[in-house]
């Protein structure tokens, strides 16, 4: 997860459109970390943070590759024999039941299909609109990969983003304030809800 807010203003031109992103004073990988931690911790589960452990670390390219299938022409998501054993290894050693995977998603259903989305993990997006109001909008955009079973396999990829429309009278709202590190949270809260509830807990 990135800890820089990304700012997206979109212009009537492209020539209009700029792309900022902001230093904060507080963290967003850890605000996504701990989210999860005190969720799964409510439904009885128990979270252990795998991303320093330097074998896992090492190999940070390796998480999200896809291959294809000759069954029926279906994309499929294929872990390497050298990444499986280091999954074994490491589900066996802090006996985990499944390990989940985190990124930035670029995708949000929020908007329909003829506007162009945010891009980054999380941040401001406006958009300046002909004969109507100049929305604002704060979100989050995360997915997750989900791997269980042995040998490890990914069973599914979850999309826990959103967007939250702000009034008008948040136009000038900035990731520096606090009012968007409120409304950050509470998003970040729902996309852990959203992907945990994917995994059926």
């Amino acid at each position: 997860m990135p800890s820089q807010a990304d700012v997206n203003d979109i212009g009537i031109t492209i020539l209009e459109n700029d792309f900022d992103q902001v230093s904060l004073e507080w963290s967003f990988p850890e605000m996504v970390t701990q989210s999860f931690q005190e969720e799964a911790e409510s439904r009885g589960g128990k979270v252990i943070d795998l991303s320093e452990i330097p074998e896992i670390k090492s190999r940070r390219g390796a998480w999200f590759q896809t291959g294809y299938s000759l069954n029926l022409g279906l994309s499929e998501h294929k872990i390497s024999d050298e990444t499986q054993k280091v999954l074994v290894k490491v589900m066996v050693d802090k006996q985990l039941d499944v390990i989940l995977l985190l990124r930035p998603d670029n995708y949000n259903s929020g908007l329909s299909y003829n506007k162009k989305p945010p891009t980054g993990a999380f941040g401001l997006y406006k958009r300046v609109e002909i004969f109507a109001s100049n929305p604002v909008h704060t979100f989050v955009q995360i997915e997750g990969r989900v791997i269980a079973g042995n040998p490890p396999t990914v069973i599914e990829d979850i999309n826990g983003s959103n967007l939250s429309r702000k009034t008008p009278a948040d136009k000038s709202l900035k990731v520096t304030s606090t009012d968007f590190q409120a409304a950050i949270t509470r998003q970040t809260g729902s996309a852990v809800d959203e992907i945990l509830g994917g995994l059926g807990l």
